[in-house]
């Protein structure tokens, strides 16, 4: 199922919209008042699925309707993607536009889950730089994640960065 369609039917009626003139502008339906379908959790949960677990700290996001979380979820998701089908640049960038709009949302879920999507991506395109930028996105997500007791986040970073130190050996 397509992103915004996803959105479009888990929109709760007092949720806010991306931001205006943002980089997901648009891609969510109009507020309203309507029930929500009963599957509609299940396919946006779809869309943030990390090595097959749903990342159950981001569904709490999901369902809250006081923060301004869109434009976060929908870069992680976008990044998550691009990331899947080979595209590293684009998953990088919707990373990072991740992580930028998790900081400004304040929903720290998102943001650890970024770095850590980041730095694996970043690990796999492995450009001129990237492995220090991996490190330190890794160490940024772990100290997020673990001041937060996402313990399975925290496993899946440590392990990510045991990687990346023995492929740097």
């Amino acid at each position: 199922m397509e992103l915004g369609a996803a959105l479009r039917r888990l929109r709760l009626g007092n949720a806010r919209q991306p931001r205006p003139g943002g980089p997901f502008d648009g891609a969510t339906a109009p507020r309203g008042d309507a029930p929500v379908p009963a599957d509609a959790y299940t396919d946006l949960a779809g869309l943030f699925i990390g090595d097959g677990v749903i990342d159950d700290d981001l569904i709490g996001v999901l369902l809250d309707p006081s923060t301004d979380r869109d434009d976060a979820l929908l870069a992680l998701a976008a990044g998550r993607r691009a990331e899947a089908s080979g595209r590293l640049d684009a998953a990088v960038r919707d990373f990072h536009a991740a992580i930028d709009a998790g900081r400004v949302a304040g929903t720290a879920e998102v943001v650890a889950h970024a770095a850590h999507d980041c730095a694996r991506a970043l690990f796999t395109r492995n450009h001129p730089g990237d492995a220090e930028e991996c490190l330190r996105m890794l160490a940024a997500a772990h100290e997020n994640a673990s001041a937060r007791g996402m313990a399975t986040l925290c496993a899946q970073i440590e392990h990510l960065e045991l990687g990346v130190r023995e492929d740097a050996c």
